[in-house]
């Protein structure tokens, strides 16, 4: 057991196994990560498609932000998508997560966070 008169962690310590394991236990959707590759659409032609990348477990959570707007001072509300995944799963900006019927883009993420017990993502949502 650890001393309570320690220090906490810094960041760049490496993270407790044991709440590692705690934290991806609650990541309870499952997401597929799809990737934008070029397919070849005849006759010299090249289209975009999304190959699934992976799929691996995750957790969505919706933050809503409250903002006033440029023309008439109308406040708005803004709803901000993040999903965690486990550490060490390939996901990067502009790749799609499906999750169910929803798709959304990844804007960006936290990856190369030392330390991180997960890897957050922001993400849009995508019209249907």
């Amino acid at each position: 057991m650890a001393d309570p008169l320690d220090p906490p962690p810094l960041a760049s310590d490496p993270l407790d196994p044991s709440l590692a394991a705690t934290l991806a236990a609650n990541l309870t959707d499952t997401a597929t990560i799809q990737r934008k590759t070029a397919a070849s659409a005849g006759a010299g032609g090249v289209r975009d498609t999304w190959s699934t990348l992976a799929t691996c477990a995750c957790g969505i959570v919706s933050q809503t932000q409250w903002t006033e707007g440029v023309q008439g001072g109308e406040i708005r509300a803004i709803t901000v998508w993040k999903a965690q995944f486990p550490v060490g799963q390939d996901v990067k900006a502009r790749d799609r997560v499906v999750i169910g019927a929803n798709t959304w883009e990844v804007v960006g993420t936290d990856a190369g966070l030392s330390g991180a017990p997960l890897l957050t993502a922001e993400l849009k949502r995508l019209e249907k």
